[in-house]
């Protein structure tokens, strides 16, 4: 639900205009003599109404009502569980895919690409489980476990590796791997990334 944080008798308000009967304006300058950008007070809107407004979607409202929200520090307007707290807050149960591509001594390829889930703790710990399918080297588990943004891979028997990656927003994590190693008598190369959202 979005909240309208200024109720007022103007209507057709917008980031770069006034509103026809002059009562509310936002930071461009454009003005009515009913209201200026001193005399009105700056109201912002709150599109996942959790009390806190985007501070770049604002206005400038002569008679703010009841519910209008002056707070503009939402770091996640379109996230009610993030309001001005910006630091991390990424507990919850993340979706994605993991895809692994590796190389047999230098002539033969497989790869497997796995959907699946992963749990993020109010610690900041990763951890979940997912079922990959190669081609050549079958079926396998993949463990991805961690804290915060780096943390370790195993993928069945194959391979053991670190992983590091980054938070690209407080709800999608990413990450990438690489390495080598030795499986059944070849000498594989390999890599993989992942993507994980709330």
């Amino acid at each position: 639900m979005i909240t309208l944080l200024a109720l007022f008798s103007c209507t057709d308000k917008g980031p770069d205009d006034v509103a026809d009967s002059g009562h509310i304006t936002h930071d461009s300058g454009l003005v009515d003599s009913d209201c200026t950008p001193t005399d009105g007070t700056r109201v912002h809107t709150d599109g996942d109404g959790d009390g806190y407004g985007d501070p770049d979607d604002y206005w400038n409202v002569c008679d703010p009502g009841d519910d209008a929200v002056f707070d503009g520090t939402d770091c996640d307007d379109d996230d009610y569980d993030l309001d001005n707290d910006c630091s991390p807050g990424f507990e919850g149960t993340y979706t994605g895919t993991f895809e692994v591509e590796g190389t047999f001594d230098g002539t033969y390829s497989d790869s497997c690409s796995a959907s699946g889930t992963v749990e993020v703790n109010e610690d900041g710990e990763i951890s979940g489980t997912m079922t990959c399918s190669f081609s050549i080297l079958g079926t396998q588990a993949a463990d991805l476990t961690g804290e915060s943004a780096e943390g370790e891979i195993v993928v069945g028997s194959i391979f053991t590796d670190t992983w590091t990656g980054s938070w690209t927003a407080p709800g999608v994590l990413e990450g990438t791997f690489e390495g080598e190693t030795t499986y059944s008598g070849f000498d594989i190369e390999y890599s993989g990334t992942f993507e994980f959202e709330r």
